[in-house]
């Protein structure tokens, strides 16, 4: 007689039974939320399945990848004159981390289970679960005519400016060439407490320490600031710039907004970093995103309007002379290293230009020391600045009049 779990007990509390109609058999599955491990998440499963089974299932061997990320046991249970034999699984997906159990009889299971794993996983292995093929194409022009991009009829050009773009459809959002400036003394903050500041390290912590900061600066001013949890999926570096560290990170992102969930975002981000003087340096990054739950859909689609942006050659040609400029500059001024001032203004001549950077240098006339502020913001700190000090102690200049 069959008088085996799968036919007999209770499904666990938390799990879902996914029965295969020609086996005395099927899948147990638990979604997780994505924090869960794996490896001990999967072990307390084995108590928590014991009901189900008629005992605790005895585990057998096992083997799991370098991360931890996928961990997988055969097993087997036996109730009565009824026993199963099965893989049992815990796996971090990107938005999850799913267990579960695949059995059947023994002279089943050793055909069945590569067809039960897919049912465990039909977002993984495309078995039941079918791709949106790409939606027709059309070039878009930027609002300011410094590129161009390929876009599906329903997708809207939000902003543009000088080769960034930012375009958002029902698919997700696109935000490409877009960079900041970031400080690593936080000094800065008491005068503008929306500065962006964090210590330079590599691509993928500084896109963990700088993303929440820029969207709560861009899209959440006088709001309470949302509440961002980020997990790296993985990551890997690119080619970059001399100077400079590049990486393309897959990650999924949580985020409260005035105590309520939203949902949980999921996006593939280019970031390039690269020191621009002793107290900050440049982020750049594009990145593609939508929610998770439809991210394996919209991923192709998504990719497609990120490969076909282009940039004007004129603004090209403008960056490569603004930075030739710069480097003819920081060649002259690496020759000068009689003072600290001096060296201090070699640290800021080997930037980028103030329109890249985004900054001025605001110059202390009693130390000679220089510290740059927000291109737009410089006048009035410097203003608030002499205020304080009683005297016209600090000025603004142009980097390129810093002699």
């Amino acid at each position: 007689s069959d008088r085996g779990a799968a036919k007999s007990a209770a499904v666990p509390s938390g799990y879902r039974l996914i029965k295969d109609s020609g086996l005395k058999g099927g899948v147990l599955i638990s979604d997780r939320s994505p924090d869960t491990a794996p490896g001990p998440a999967l072990q307390a499963a084995f108590d928590e399945v014991s009901d189900f089974f008629g005992g605790r299932p005895q585990a057998g061997e096992g083997f799991a990848d370098d991360k931890g990320d996928q961990n997988y046991l055969f097993f087997e249970s036996s109730t009565g004159d009824s026993t199963r034999q099965g893989i049992a699984f815990a796996v971090r997906m990107s938005n999850k981390t799913r267990l579960g159990f695949a059995f059947a009889p023994p002279e089943q299971f050793r055909t069945a289970w590569p067809g039960l794993l897919k049912k465990a996983f039909p977002d993984e292995t495309g078995g039941e679960t079918k791709r949106a093929e790409l939606p027709a194409m059309q070039w878009a022009e930027y609002p300011d005519r410094s590129g161009k991009i390929k876009l599906p009829s329903d997708w809207q050009i939000l902003e543009s400016q000088q080769g960034s773009v930012l375009a958002k459809g029902p698919q997700g959002t696109a935000a490409l060439g877009w960079n900041v400036q970031v400080f690593t003394d936080t000094w800065i903050r008491q005068f503008y407490p929306a500065t962006i500041c964090a210590p330079y390290t590599d691509p993928v912590t500084a896109y963990v320490n700088v993303m929440p900061q820029y969207l709560t600066a861009a899209y959440f001013q006088n709001q309470t600031p949302p509440e961002y949890k980020i997990r790296i999926v993985e990551s890997a570096p690119v080619q970059a710039i001399s100077g400079g560290q590049s990486a393309i990170i897959h990650a999924v992102w949580d985020m409260t907004v005035n105590g309520q969930p939203q949902p949980t975002g999921e996006e593939i981000a280019l970031v390039i970093i690269a020191p621009t003087a002793s107290d900050k340096w440049l982020y750049y990054y594009s990145l593609v995103s939508c929610p998770s739950a439809g991210f394996r859909e919209n991923l192709p689609t998504l990719m497609a309007i990120w490969q076909s942006n282009t940039v004007s050659n004129r603004v090209f040609e403008r960056r490569i002379a603004d930075a030739m400029k710069n480097l003819r500059e920081a060649n002259q001024i690496v020759q000068d290293v009689l003072t600290n001032r001096q060296e201090a203004m070699d640290r800021s001549f080997a930037d980028w230009d103030e329109y890249v950077r985004g900054t001025r240098p605001i110059k202390d006339e009693t130390t000679g020391e220089v510290r740059d502020a927000p291109l737009y913001e410089a006048e009035d700190m410097v203003n608030w600045l002499n205020e304080k000090s009683g005297y016209k102690r600090y000025t603004s200049i142009r980097a390129r009049d810093l002699k």
